[in-house]
């Protein structure tokens, strides 16, 4: 894989034993993500984005939809033809191995696992192209997001403050069992 998320495709299945299509975003799918954060709850948009706003949400889907180079990477996670949930990647300008991710699943697609493998193939796409570290920073009150890393097989390290959680972890692939 030349570029991060380029061409990335794959079935997966869900806890429930559902299945979902993990793909790469496409400059297209600008009105299928408006879509979905539309249909987002206030509360699911300050969790991720830390303010209530229609303008973040338009450079959120502008980001995501731009062209994928090695320095930013975007899955999207399908269920039909809907758009379910998004996990991107930025690479760090001062240290180009770490990255800085996010993610924002549906509100009624949450609790079926689809974070997680979002976390799976996004650290699968970045480390393909050299990303060795994630970062990702939360609210404390995200207990979604919290469970997601907490459940992840990836070693965290964990810093607290009042407004902020940040997790920090290299990417390593584990053998499976």
């Amino acid at each position: 894989m030349a570029l991060a998320g380029c061409d990335y495709d794959v079935d997966v299945l869900l806890r429930d034993g559902g299945t979902a299509h993990i793909r790469s975003v496409r400059e297209s799918d600008a009105a299928a993500l408006r879509t979905m954060y539309d249909g987002v709850s206030e509360d699911t948009l300050y969790l991720r984005f830390f303010i209530v706003s229609k303008l973040v949400v338009t450079r959120e889907i502008a980001a995501l939809t731009r062209h994928t180079d090695n320095q930013h990477g975007s899955l999207v996670a399908e269920i039909g033809d809907r758009i379910v949930g998004v996990a991107t990647f930025e690479r760090q300008q001062a240290d180009s191995r770490l990255a800085e991710i996010a993610f924002l699943v549906s509100d009624d697609y949450r609790g079926r696992g689809i974070g997680t493998l979002l976390l799976e193939h996004l650290a699968a796409v970045a480390s393909s192209v050299g990303v060795e570290r994630f970062f990702a920073e939360t609210l404390p009150t995200n207990a979604r997001m919290l469970h997601v890393f907490a459940d992840s097989r990836f070693p965290l390290t964990t810093t607290c403050s009042q407004h902020m959680v940040r997790l920090d972890f290299p990417l390593v692939v584990y053998p499976l069992k």
